[in-house]
């Protein structure tokens, strides 16, 4: 849940935890379950602007406000949160100007797991980088730590302990202002394919449920299912590993799920969009004939409503063209 660079492939980050959790058997373990999203963050040059964006214009309550000493002394907020439902928050972080790669604002994806400790030894035996420990939050006490996948995003393993703060959260703060009440996926830029494939599919136990492109010849993004949850993970593929700010913030963005495209169209009409951010009108996706709609905050990061189910009844299929993949050497 803190500011990451650009790291070695899955080097793990410690970042924002204070407590050791003791370890459990070191015997080869089964992979505990991953139950879906828990969060996603992004980074904003414009903090006041995207507060607005998450909570008046999206309609989601501010559920922390994290606060610390700069380096003059001065109390200064560091990051907040959105609360989609009780699984599911947004996070937000002011841009750190000394941070690698900035055009791209998504910092990591947080999956949800039943048990982070055992997770954390059954990836250390696929081989995976992993902290000496299992940690605590200082500031939200979630079990947690970091890794990474082979492309270099950042990915936070979260449990929810028993009677910890998220779990006495449940049941407040859900806003009847929701547009939607459900993260449904979650895409980002994916340069090597088959790197990626191995990890999701071999390690984390993801399934292919879907894919297709901008032509009939070519696969661009791939969906994945959790293995405990219909939530998917979405590989945005590209041919090029440097991407613009554009790019980026089309490529890495999320989806909320919705039932009707319309009802978030005209409730979207009755708020004050924030300078410099944007909605697009509803159209039905080419391929798979879903309504959707896209949003962009001041960064130009994309937040896509999408209907939970094709307009017209059917099921397409698969896309049978060719993966990007990064050029060979």
């Amino acid at each position: 849940m803190k500011n990451l660079n650009t790291v070695p492939f899955f080097l793990v980050i410690l970042l924002g935890a204070v407590m050791h959790i003791p370890g459990k058997s070191q015997s080869i373990p089964k992979r505990p379950k991953l139950l879906g999203i828990a969060h996603v963050a992004f980074a904003t040059d414009d903090f006041a602007n995207s507060r607005r964006y998450f909570s008046e214009y999206l309609g989601y309550a501010e559920v922390h406000e994290l606060k610390r000493p700069n380096e003059n002394g001065d109390t200064i907020v560091w990051m907040t949160a959105y609360k989609v439902n009780d699984e599911q928050v947004i996070e937000l972080f002011p841009e750190n100007p000394n941070r690698k790669n900035r055009e791209n604002k998504l910092m990591h994806i947080a999956f949800l797991t039943d048990d982070a400790e055992t997770m954390r030894l059954y990836l250390a035996s696929k081989g995976c980088k992993v902290p000496p420990q299992t940690n605590k939050g200082k500031f939200i006490d979630n079990l947690n730590y970091f890794v990474e996948d082979p492309n270099g995003v950042a990915i936070e393993i979260v449990q929810y302990p028993a009677g910890g703060m998220t779990d006495l959260m449940r049941g407040q703060d859900l806003l009847s202002t929701r547009l939607s009440t459900k993260i449904s996926h979650v895409g980002f830029s994916c340069y090597d394919v088959d790197k990626a494939f191995e990890f999701y599919f071999n390690v984390l136990g993801f399934t292919e449920l879907w894919r297709h492109g901008p032509t009939p010849e070519k696969v661009g993004w791939v969906h994945l299912k959790f293995p405990d949850s219909d939530q998917t993970i979405e590989l945005m593929l590209s041919e090029n590993e440097q991407l613009t700010k554009g790019q980026s913030g089309s490529q890495n963005h999320f989806c909320l799920e919705v039932n009707d495209i319309k009802i978030v169209e005209e409730e979207l009409a009755k708020r004050i969009l924030p300078l410099g951010c944007r909605a697009n009108k509803p159209g039905i996706g080419r391929n798979d004939h879903k309504w959707q709609l896209n949003t962009f905050n001041i960064d130009g990061t994309r937040i896509e409503f999408m209907e939970d189910h094709t307009w017209d009844g059917t099921n397409p299929p698969s896309s049978t063209g060719e993966l990007m993949r990064k050029p060979p050497k």
